[in-house]
């Protein structure tokens, strides 16, 4: 999604990250959020990896300038599909 108006980015990215935080009926052991990790893989301004159980996910919230791109691969990602995603998607 690309960001317009910078003063709504970090309003956009916070909505986002949220979606997994409507805890009311989700058994604590299946509760998921995003978190931030900033893998220096990824060449982004801010990197968020989605965890269960504090177990890392395949699914990535990835942040450049007025830009966020989320990403879900099949399994965590090798450094190859990484390179590769961040050479699609960084521009």
């Amino acid at each position: 999604m690309k960001v317009k108006l910078s003063a709504l980015f970090d309003l956009c990215l916070n909505d986002y990250l949220d979606r997994y935080n409507d805890k009311r009926d989700i058994p604590e052991e299946d509760r998921m959020c995003f978190q931030k990790t900033d893998d220096p893989a990824w060449h982004a301004d801010a990197v968020y990896q989605l965890y269960a159980q504090n177990e890392a996910q395949d699914e990535y919230s990835l942040c450049w300038r007025d830009r966020i791109v989320y990403i879900d691969f099949e399994g965590i990602p090798a450094a190859e599909q990484i390179a590769i995603a961040v050479e699609k998607l960084s521009k």
